[in-house]
């Protein structure tokens, strides 16, 4: 072998194991937040969010939370509305990523490495979330306890076991549950 070949060799093999330790952490770490969660990253449509976000009138004045908000697709379309958006996400990757569209999308967006279910959800006047039914049962307690009269909850696919929603729709796949507290 030449050298000039044993060189690409080494910086190479050096190469695909920095790619092989990072893709072994992120796993670990996502499998950590499912564990922890029990909720998988299932990311939702840009076309579905929008047609979700027109639905249901979202605009301006809103102050816009996504709970389990990976990448941030969500917040930051509502952030392109007009209306204040966070997101909340356990996912360390999520979570990066999200801040890094953020920076680049120069995005007056907020996201929290936080576990929503642990915070006061009482400022916000719209919650979207995509979660599994276990989870959507806490929340539902939360949404009586903690939100005003006038916010609204946007759920995709798994109702509050016990709200009756204000509008059901399906603009693609899996129904909405809107609620009206």
């Amino acid at each position: 072998m030449q050298p000039t070949y044993l060189v690409l060799f080494i910086i190479l093999s050096i190469f695909i194991f920095i790619f092989a330790l990072a893709y072994i952490f992120s796993t670990l770490v996502e499998v950590h937040t499912f564990l922890k969660t029990k909720v998988p990253y299932v990311p939702t449509s840009r076309r579905e969010l929008k047609s979700i976000l027109a639905q249901c009138a979202i605009c301006p004045k809103d102050n816009f939370v996504d709970l389990g908000s990976g990448d941030g697709r969500a917040v930051f379309l509502a952030a392109k509305i007009g209306a204040l958006a966070s997101g909340f996400e356990l996912d360390l990757w999520n979570h990066f990523l999200a801040k890094t569209k953020k920076v680049l999308m120069r995005s007056h967006t907020n996201f929290f490495r936080k576990d929503f279910l642990k915070e006061n959800l009482g400022k916000f006047t719209v919650i979207y979330a995509y979660l599994m039914p276990e989870t959507v049962a806490v929340l539902e307690k939360k949404f009586i306890a903690e939100c005003n009269p006038e916010t609204m909850a946007i759920l995709r696919q798994f109702p509050f076991p016990n709200l009756l929603p204000t509008q059901i729709f399906q603009p693609r796949k899996t129904k909405i549950y809107v609620y009206k507290k």
